[in-house]
């Protein structure tokens, strides 16, 4: 069957599949607590004094920073973003916006870069005339979790 396939429809698939591939790695671990960066703020510390330079000073080895990420305690991932897609979100929000131009006939995909940042997409590149570029804009604002669309796209000269 792929002896019969176009070279376009060959990088569609390709694309189609990288793009689900980077979906799989991004979501990942998603929603796992990283148990072995700090201890929870209930249980006291496990870290051991050493002998630091001066009279009889110590300090402690392996101290997370004064202001750990996440605030005290914890670490991002533990903490609520403050978009409820956050950055996952609007890494899938990439995706799909990807997945929906390159299965566009009349949008060059490869041709388009998207970029996505608090539910607002970006979309930069060139194609080659007004319809491909309305086009790729229309997919984009199908996609869900999409609030706006910046179209940044030129005609190629």
């Amino acid at each position: 069957m792929t002896d019969q396939m176009s070279g376009v429809t060959k990088n569609r698939w390709a694309a189609l599949s990288l793009a689900a591939a980077l979906a799989v790695a991004l979501t990942a671990g998603c929603g796992k607590k990283d148990e072995e960066t700090a201890p929870p703020p209930s249980q006291p510390s496990t870290m051991t004094p050493v002998p630091a330079a001066g009279a009889g000073a110590t300090a402690t080895t392996n101290a997370p920073p004064a202001t750990a990420p996440g605030g005290p305690g914890g670490t991002m991932m533990n903490k609520p973003s403050t978009n409820p897609n956050g950055a996952i979100g609007d890494a899938q929000i990439t995706m799909k916006v990807k997945n929906a131009l390159i299965v566009d006939s009349k949008v060059a995909a490869k041709d388009i870069n998207v970029d996505t940042k608090s539910e607002t997409v970006v979309l930069r590149g060139t194609q080659a005339d007004a319809a491909s570029i309305s086009a790729a804009v229309a997919d984009a604002k199908k996609i869900e979790g999409v609030k706006q669309v910046i179209n940044q796209l030129t005609v190629k000269k």
